[in-house]
């Protein structure tokens, strides 16, 4: 079980919310450059949260999605939105590195 950590991050854009995340839970957050793209908006999270349940809260409007997590780091991905044919994009993954 991770630690439980108070948060309080309102709704905002989303590289914003990413930072204040990192700031007040200590993590590291890793993600290629389209992900804080556009005008998506994370969701407002408050009250004492384990990280990653905070982060997945904070991303649950978004096209945003966790990859990867080990205590302390989290890397995300966009996920692209599906053509007539049902294909998206190809996403190239994000390595955590120690």
């Amino acid at each position: 079980m991770e630690r439980r950590v108070q948060v309080s991050i309102p709704s905002q854009p989303l590289l914003a919310a990413l930072r204040a995340f990192g700031l007040q839970t200590q993590s590291q957050v890793l993600f290629p450059d389209d992900v804080p793209g556009g005008d998506q908006r994370s969701a407002a999270v408050h009250g004492v949260y384990e990280p990653r349940e905070a982060l997945e809260r904070m991303l649950a409007p978004t096209r945003v999605v966790i990859t990867a997590a080990r205590p302390g780091a989290f890397a995300l991905k966009a996920v692209a939105s599906l053509t007539r044919d049902g294909s998206g994009p190809r996403m190239q993954p994000v390595a955590l590195r120690p």
